[in-house]
C-alpha cells in the first residue's frame, strides 16, 4: 500500500529606558559606529494582516462529514445519504479532510468549511489539503502555513511544504531546497537541512542530505545516523530502512527489529504483521510480528500487505487470500485485487471492479474501473471511473452509493470531447 528552515526572525530590539548610548569603537586609525539595538522591526505584510483580521471574524462550524458529489461538470458536495449539502458550483473540489475541503474555479482556489464558507478565498493559485488541523495556500511562487481558521502560522513564506503540510504536530516547510520543521506555534523545530525526508511520526522524521537517510527527533537532534538508503515513516514505534539494497525493519531507536535481507517489504510498518520477500515476485512469503519474531511462512507471492487478517497472494496467475498459516480462504480468480480494509476488498477482472467481503462475495458491483493505482476506502469513499478509457470520475461509498447526479452519464456520453 502505498502514498529549510528559519523561523521568522525578530529584527530589532526592545531598547532598554536607562541603557546609555553605546561609544564608538576604535578600530586602527579608523572609527566603527556600534550596530543600532532599537532598529524599527520591517513594516508588516498587508497580507498577513489581512489574514489575522480575516480569522479573528471567523465563527467555528461544525466539521461535517460531506463526500464530493459531482453534477455534470461542476463539483459541491454531499452529506452520507446522498443530498446535497453545498451546491455543485465549483470545477473541482479535494476531500473534505478535519471538516476542511480544497475548491477549485477556473485557475484559483480556496479552502471551504462544511458550510461552503470559504475560510481562505477561492484566489489562489494553489491549496493544500489540511492535515494535523493545518493547510496552506500560495502567494506567488510560495506558500504560507494557516490554521483551520485562516490565521497564519508564522508570517512568513516558505518555497515549497510537504504534501501532508503538519504530522504529529510537527509542519514541513521548504526554502529553496532544503526542508525544515516549525511547530503549530510557529517556532522553529528543526533548521532547514534537508534535501528529502518521510512525514514525522511516533517521535521521528526519516529525512536525507541528498545521498543518505537517518532520522532526527522533533528538535532536530540525529537519533538514527544518516547511513541508510530509504527509511519510510514510523507506524507505532517501527519503520522500513533499507540498507545495501535491502528492506528491514528498524525501531525508533535505529535498533534493527527485522533484519536487513529482503529484497521487498509489502506496504509500510503499520499492520499487525510484516510481509517480507526474499526475492521480489518469488515465493516463499516470510512474516514477523512486530517485536521481529518470525511467525510463519507461506509458498505463495504476496502482493499486499498484511490486513485484517488476511494477505493477498498470486496463484497461477490470479489473486486470492490466504491467512497467516498460509491456508486459501479465498479462492484465487482475480486478475487484481487489493488488502482487505474494514472488511471489503476491491477485486477486479478485465478492468472492471468492485468491493468484495471475506466470503469473496462482491457486495459493491464489479463495474467500476479505478480512478487511481490502488482502490481503498478512506474515511468511507473511494473515487472511482465508469471504465478504463473514461474520464468520468465521482465518489462512492461502502454502500455502493454513487455521488453523482441522475444526468450526468447521459451528459457525458453526449460531450463531443470528453473530459
Amino acid at each position: 500500500m502505498r502514498h529549510a528552515w528559519l523561523l521568522l526572525l525578530v529584527v530589532g530590539c526592545k531598547k532598554p529606558d536607562s541603557e546609555p548610548k553605546p561609544a564608538p569603537i576604535a578600530s586602527g586609525s579608523a572609527v566603527v559606529a556600534p550596530k543600532a539595538l532599537d532598529a524599527a522591526p520591517p513594516p508588516a505584510d498587508p497580507l498577513f494582516t489581512a489574514l489575522e483580521e480575516r480569522a479573528a471574524k471567523y465563527k467555528d462550524a461544525p466539521d461535517g462529514d460531506l463526500v464530493p458529489y459531482r453534477d455534470k461538470d461542476k463539483w459541491g458536495f454531499a452529506d452520507r445519504t446522498g443530498k446535497i449539502v453545498i451546491a455543485p458550483k465549483y470545477d473541482f473540489v479535494g476531500w473534505f479532510k478535519e471538516g476542511r475541503a480544497a475548491v477549485y474555479i477556473g485557475e484559483q482556489c480556496g479552502i471551504i468549511d462544511g458550510t461552503g464558507y470559504e475560510v481562505m478565498e477561492v484566489k489562489y493559485p494553489a491549496c493544500a489539503d489540511t492535515h494535523d488541523k493545518h493547510t496552506a495556500v500560495t502567494v506567488g511562487t510560495q506558500w504560507i502555513v494557516v490554521d483551520k481558521r485562516g490565521k497564519p502560522v508564522v508570517h512568513e513564506k516558505f518555497d515549497g511544504l510537504a504534501r501532508s503540510v503538519s504530522n504529529d504536530g510537527m509542519i514541513t516547510v521548504r526554502k529553496g531546497e532544503l526542508y525544515g520543521w516549525i511547530g503549530h506555534d510557529g517556532k522553529q523545530r528543526v533548521d532547514f537541512t534537508y534535501k528529502h525526508h518521510n512525514p514525522a511520526g511516533d517521535g521521528r522524521i526519516p529525512v536525507s542530505d541528498g545521498t543518505v537517510w537517518g532520522a532526527i527527533d522533533y528538535t532536530g537532534k540525529v537519533v538514527i545516523p544518516l547511513e541508510y538508503e530509504e527509511i519510510q515513516p514510523y507506524y507505532g514505534g517501527l519503520a522500513l530502512a533499507r540498507k545495501n539494497n535491502k528492506w528491514g525493519v528498524i525501531d525508533v531507536a535505529g535498533k534493527v527489529v527485522v533484519p536487513h535481507d529482503y529484497d521487498f517489504i509489502h506496504g509500510n510498518a503499520k499492520p499487525e504483521y510484516i510481509v517480507a520477500q526474499k526475492e521480489f515476485d518469488k515465493p516463499p512469503t516470510i512474516l514477523f510480528d512486530r517485536t521481529g519474531k518470525k511467525v510463519g511462512e507461506i509458498p505463495f507471492n504476496a502482493e499486499d500487505q498484511y490486513a485484517d487478517g488476511l494477505i493477498a497472494v498470486g496463484i497461477g496467475g490470479k489473486t486470492g487470500y490466504v491467512d497467516i498459516t498460509g491456508k486459501l480462504v479465498i479462492p484465487a480468480k482475480w486478475d487484481h485485487a487489493n488488502s482487505f480494509v474494514d472488511g471489503l476488498a476491491w477485486a477486479s477482472n478485465k478492468q472492471r471492479g468492485g468491493f468484495i467481503d471475506k466470503t469473496g462475495k462482491y457486495v459493491i458491483k464489479a463495474k467500476y474501473s479505478p480512478a487511481y493505482d490502488y482502490v481503498e476506502f478512506v474515511d468511507g469513499i473511494v473515487d472511482v471511473r465508469d471504465a478504463p478509457d473514461s474520464n468520468l470520475k465521482y465518489f462512492i461509498d461502502r454502500n455502493g452509493r454513487e455521488y453523482l447526479s441522475a444526468d450526468t452519464r447521459a451528459w457525458y456520453a453526449k460531450k463531443p470531447i470528453q473530459q
